[in-house]
Order: structure tokens, then sequence, then C-alpha cells
């Protein structure tokens, strides 16, 4: 089938009065004039070949939106007026109102002008999407069911709304769903949809988990307060999203006093071997004589006692 297109201009005179689009630019002028009065009073019409269909529309629309020719244009106020009626009337009256063009309206909704004119002569109704799109840039004045297009109840704004302050309300999905009435599923799905987290009521064991972690408390020591393995308090975290305080902290303090303990301990025991006492080793590191003691009998080192005599000093050495 041959798509060769035709973009067409007719003036009169000097004043470009229309812009279309055709297979046959004749016949379609030949229809112009026998319909409207401005095609009568024509003088010429410039004629554009495109090689496809797509090409000759696409053209045909950026040139009314670029020249804006007044008979393209006559949807304007009085002749949107005379279209109010059918399913299009709220969109006629909103156009009216707004002081909006067909085309306009066509390039703000990406519907092409002359579906724009069909929609509007009650010929057609736009897809779903575009009656959404509609509804949206619209405020609502010309809503999807016009079109004879369903508004599924999981998709109301109002609903959506409605479940969102019941969310926060710290309601149930369960109790959601009965107090507006519809099932569960629907209710999952508006929550789904618009990106909801359902509220969930907190077990005892989570909260006591909530309760340990508010503490400061590890995985570790809470898992000894309630007396069960540590793994089986870490999984639980993770399920409620609960955060207990990081141990390995607590395990890097823990191995660098160990390492600290180590230290002192080999000093202690190098200052006995050359002949200290206790008190001496406690004066020598400035530390207590208690804590001296203490590591000594942990660790099993052998200090002279009092009133001895050191070791000479080869056996020191």
């Amino acid at each position: 089938m041959n798509t060769r297109t035709a973009v067409y201009h007719i003036w009169r005179g000097p004043d470009l009065l229309y812009i279309g689009a055709s297979y046959n630019p004749w016949l379609r002028y030949g229809a112009h004039t026998s319909t409207k009065d401005w095609a009568k009073t024509a003088t010429r019409m410039d004629i554009e070949w495109y090689e496809t269909r797509e090409e000759a529309l696409r053209a045909e629309r950026l040139a009314i939106a670029a020249e804006q020719p007044p008979c393209n244009l006559l949807d304007i106020l009085s002749d949107i007026a005379e279209k109010a009626k059918g399913r299009a009337a709220p969109l006629a009256d909103w156009l009216a109102k707004s002081n909006m063009s067909q085309v306009e309206f066509a390039e703000m909704t990406g519907i092409h002008f002359t579906a724009v004119s069909r929609i509007l002569d009650n010929k057609r109704k736009p897809t779903k999407e575009k009656a959404e799109l509609i509804e949206r840039l619209t405020g609502g004045a010309v809503p999807v069911e016009r079109w004879g297009f369903k508004t599924p109840k999981s998709q109301s704004p109002a609903l959506a709304n409605r479940v969102r302050e019941l969310t926060a309300g710290c309601k149930t999905v369960k109790e959601i769903a009965a107090t507006v009435g519809l099932s569960y599923a629907t209710i999952q799905t508006v929550m789904r949809r618009n990106d909801i987290k359902p509220y969930r009521k907190p077990s005892e064991s989570e909260m006591r988990l909530r309760e340990l972690a508010a503490k400061g408390l590890t995985t570790g020591e809470a898992a000894k307060v309630l007396q069960v393995h540590g793994s089986s308090v870490s999984a639980s975290a993770k399920r409620f999203g609960i955060k207990f305080k990081d141990g390995r902290k607590n395990t890097q303090a823990s191995k660098l006093a160990r390492a600290k303990t180590a230290a002192r301990v080999e000093r202690i025991r190098n200052l006995a071997q050359r002949g200290y006492t206790v008190t001496q080793a406690a004066n020598e590191i400035g530390i207590t004589q208690p804590e001296v003691s203490r590591l000594k009998s942990e660790f099993g080192i052998a200090f002279r006692a009092k009133g001895k005599r050191p070791m000479p000093q080869e056996a020191r050495q």
C-alpha cells in the first residue's frame, strides 16, 4: 500500500488559513470547500510530499504548532462550546474555560489534533492511558469514568490516602480491610501500588529484643539474658530489623587489654628474675602492690622473699 502523504498549506492571498495532511490533498480541499466557509475564499494551496504517513503527520503537527493557522484553531471557545455534548462535554467545557486550543491540548497530551477533534465530536474516545493523563491534567474535571473506563478501587487516590492514614494510626492490613469494607487482597494491592509499608503488631519476643537492644546490649549479651543461642538472637534481630550494639568493638577492646596485660606480666617476670621484690617491682612499673601480687599469683611469678639478698649478678643474667 502506498503511504506517500502530502502536507498542504491553504492560503488566502498572503494569509495562511489552514494546514492539513492527506493522501489526496486535492480531494481533501474539495471536502473543505463543501463544509467550511473559509475554504471558499482560499486562493492558493502549497503541497509538500512525504514518503510515509508518519513523517507527514509529524511535519503537519510541527507546522501547526509553529505557524498557528487560524482555521486550525476554530475549536477555541465558541466551537468547543458547540461540541459540549455527550461524553466529551466535560473536556469541551474545560478547554473553553481554559481558553485552550485543540492544537495546544494535542501538544500537551501527545494526542494527534485530528484525534482530539474526533474525541470532542464524540466519534472516538481516548485510550485508558490517555484518559488517565487527561484526568490528571484537568485536575479531575474530566474523570476517567467519563469515557466508560472503570477505575479499580485499588487505584483510587482517595483510598490510598485513607489506607496511608490508617496505617500511620497503627492499623494492621486486616484491621484496615475491616474498616473500609474491602478485601484483604485489595488493601495489599493498594499498599503495594503506593509504596505503603504495612503496620505489624510486634510479638512479645520482638518487644523483649527491642528492649534489650535499647539498653545497649550486644547480641551475645542479649542471648545470655534470654538464655538462648546467639544465632537465634541474630536471626530474630535481622527479621525484625533490630540493631544490637556491635560486639566487635568490645572484642577489640578486650584484645587490647589482654595485650597490655601480657606486656605487663612479661615486665614483672623480668624484674622478678633480676631479684626484685613485689614492692620494688610495683614501684618500678608504677602500679599498686596488690596488682603485682594478683598477677604474680595468676601467672605463677616467683619473687624473692623480703630480707633475702638478691641473686648474684651472674645468676640474674
